[in-house]
């Protein structure tokens, strides 16, 4: 039997005595947590060197394992693991984000103590929006933690004056005081924390709800305390393995060196070989489930514009101007569009229905209207909307949504999300999804189409603008739902390509591609219109449209005026659909809609957030038909409810839709 002595600064509760059997060889492991006292460390290796094969001592920033080892140590073997360490974590990193390529975008990592971690600091340098470390406090106490890679190899580049310093302090971190914890905020607002059981222990974990942890080395004890806690996500780099309770890097190489006939210094090719050979994987535990029992607060943020010179008014500061918003609205236009953007309300009190999660979001607004932002070079505006980005990361936001003509200019959020310290979304996929939600309920509540025996709707449908983002999306699932439609747009051989694709998918559809969309329009029962207008061109004529027919204008201003909708008292105009958050909300900014309803993009954010998906879940000019039906599904898992519907002239109750029936019948009568 071979016999190994295993000392660490950890706690004595991980203390064990265990026989093991390693291929042919029977190994005897003892594990002795020194608690942070280095100076007794050595004093066992001194006083058992020669009783054990081999000493495994793992390497802490208060004490160099080989140089001190190399006066203290004659008989046994000293091992210290930094060289499987050294290889195996980066790869184990490497292959969770093979696994998972979006694992650690976007997200801020905590480093407990950056001195004793320095093989993570390169992988997070190059995945990760944000670095921090407690070393400061845990040292010297100093009452900050470091920010970003250069004032972390900065401070740990001068720890050998501050380990001299803390052997005469007996080698004890500080804990991380409860009363202190306010002044780690930013620090705790990490999406991942990094550790080991030892670093850990030093902290109070209740603000790990709802985190996620790697764990550097494996200990049981930890993972069941961190699983009580309410974590989210443990990765542990190195999985159970041997039976050990506790295992460090130094411990996996005395337990390999001890395997071997003549216990010789591992090479590279024998770490390479043992991680191949045993098929070590990480040991990732999803707990999300489990942390349901006490609401975790989140935080997204929202970028919203004025959609007219009119919004300019809607600000308090500016509604005595209301009256002479034809004079100044102009002037205002011209003028704060040279202005960055600002902070400009709050939503509170949005709780997931499904697990009590409750989230809130920071609203910002820029200043250009959609003219201005069409005239506006894509890079001024992209600058105004990172720098946004940037100031919500620092108030806490996880997730960012663009509303309105912010996620149409320049690439469609491309570039913002590639700058942005936090993932950035469109909201088009719940855009769409909203708007098939409120059509739907508006071509059934006008009950003039049947379905078919194949379950499809026998009518057409027409989307205009059809090669839009939200337009093209809308016309690859109407066409699983309708048995004919027309598709519209400007670009011919983008429409031809569009048409090639829905009949790809469903061949059973009849799909017509037009320029114009006035001789279509007697034929269908649901018009969507989703343009980007601005040159005030006439996109339809309502005259033409099929009495008792849904027009849907998911457009931002509306491509159908007032005045044109009151010309057709017998066609239903709806916006798209807006929806209601769930939860008690409080809204304290003016978002041009009534009461409690909020656009669907922002909805979108506020699901992300709710859902703990902190990724950039919609971006381009390319929506995805699974996601529309994803985020779909999410909206009804949380409690969104679909918003009484609206139109040009207001809400449109059920006795107006009754109306519009009844007018529309009229209409379809044949005259004597």
């Amino acid at each position: 039997m071979r016999k190994i002595l295993a000392l660490s600064l950890r706690s004595s509760k991980y203390n064990y005595d265990k026989v093991i059997v390693v291929g042919q060889t029977t190994v005897r492991v003892v594990h002795f947590g020194c608690e942070c006292n280095d100076r007794l460390l050595w004093d066992l290796a001194k006083h058992y060197d020669g009783e054990y094969d081999i000493i495994a001592i793992e390497p802490s920033s208060f004490s160099n394992v080989e140089e001190i080892g190399a006066r203290t140590i004659f008989h046994s073997i000293l091992v210290a693991g930094e060289k499987i360490k050294n290889t195996y974590i980066p790869w184990v990193l490497d292959d969770l984000v093979r696994k998972d390529p979006t694992l650690f975008i976007k997200k801020r990592v905590g480093l407990i103590c950056a001195s004793q971690q320095m093989v993570f600091l390169d992988f997070f340098k190059e995945h990760c929006s944000r670095i921090y470390s407690l070393d400061p406090y845990l040292h010297l106490k100093l009452p900050f933690a470091l920010n970003g890679i250069d004032q972390i190899r900065s401070f740990t580049s001068k720890l050998e004056v501050l380990k001299l310093f803390g052997r005469r302090r007996k080698n004890k971190f500080v804990p991380v005081a409860k009363k202190l914890s306010s002044r780690f905020s930013e620090y705790m607002s990490a999406h991942f924390f990094v550790g080991n059981e030892f670093l850990f222990d030093l902290l109070d974990k209740d603000f790990l709800y709802g985190k996620s942890v790697v764990l550097s080395t494996y200990n049981k004890g930890l993972i069941d305390e961190l699983t009580r806690c309410g974590v989210a996500r443990i990765i542990s780099c190195l999985p159970q393995k041997y039976e050990l309770d506790y295992l460090n890097y130094a411990i996996v190489e005395a337990i390999m060196l001890a395997s071997t006939a003549e216990m010789k210094p591992l090479s590279l090719d024998d770490i390479i070989s043992w991680i191949s050979q045993q098929n070590i994987k990480p040991q990732v535990i999803n707990l999300r489930a489990l942390t349901t029992t006490r609401k975790a607060k989140r935080k997204f943020a929202f970028i919203i514009h004025p959609l007219s010179k009119d919004y300019y008014f809607n600000a308090p500061a500016l509604r005595p101007l209301k009256p002479f918003r034809s004079i100044v609205g102009g002037l205002l236009e011209r003028v704060t569009a040279h202005l960055t953007g600002i902070y400009y309300g709050k939503i509170t009190g949005i709780v997931s229905q499904a697990d009590s999660v409750e989230s809130e979001c920071i609203i910002y607004s820029v200043f250009e209207t959609p003219k201005k932002m069409i005239e506006s070079k894509p890079e001024t505006i992209y600058r105004k909307l990172i720098d946004i980005c940037e100031v919500a990361e620092r108030e806490g936001a996880e997730i960012i949504g663009l509303g309105a003509y912010t996620k149409i200019v320049g690439d469609a959020g491309v570039t913002v999300d590639r700058l942005s310290p936090i993932p950035v979304t469109t909201g088009n996929s719940l855009s769409a999804a909203s708007t098939l939600w409120a059509a739907k309920e508006c071509v059934r509540k006008m009950g003039f189409v049947s379905v078919n025996q194949q379950g499809k709707i026998e009518s057409a449908a027409i989307v205009i603008g059809a090669t839009g983002s939200i337009g093209r999306v809308l016309a690859r699932i109407l066409a699983s739902i309708f048995s004919r439609l027309v598709i519209v747009g400007r670009r011919p051989a983008k429409l031809l390509e569009l048409r090639q694709v829905i009949l790809r998918e469903s061949p059973e559809c009849q799909v017509v591609a037009a320029s114009e969309a006035d001789q279509y329009l007697d034929d269908c029962h649901l018009i969507i219109t989703t343009t980007s207008n601005q040159s005030g061109q006439r996109l339809l004529d309502i005259q033409k449209v099929l009495p008792g027919a849904v027009i849907c204008d998911v457009s931002r201003p509306f491509d159908i005026t007032k005045e044109e909708a009151l010309t057709r008292p017998d066609v239903l105009v709806m916006a798209n659909g807006e929806v209601v958050l769930p939860g008690k909300v409080k809204i304290d900014c003016d978002l041009g809609l009534q009461g409690k309803v909020v656009y669907a993009c922002l909805a979108e954010t506020a699901l992300l957030s709710l859902e703990g998906r902190l990724e950039s879940f919609t971006l381009s000019r390319s929506i995805s038909v699974r996601k529309v039906k994803e985020i779909y599904k999410m909206a009804r898992k949380h409690g969104v409810e679909l918003a009484e519907i609206t139109g040009p002239t207001g809400l449109i109750t059920d006795s107006e839709i009754d109306l519009c029936r009844e007018h529309a019948e009229a209409r379809s009568r044949p005259t004597d």
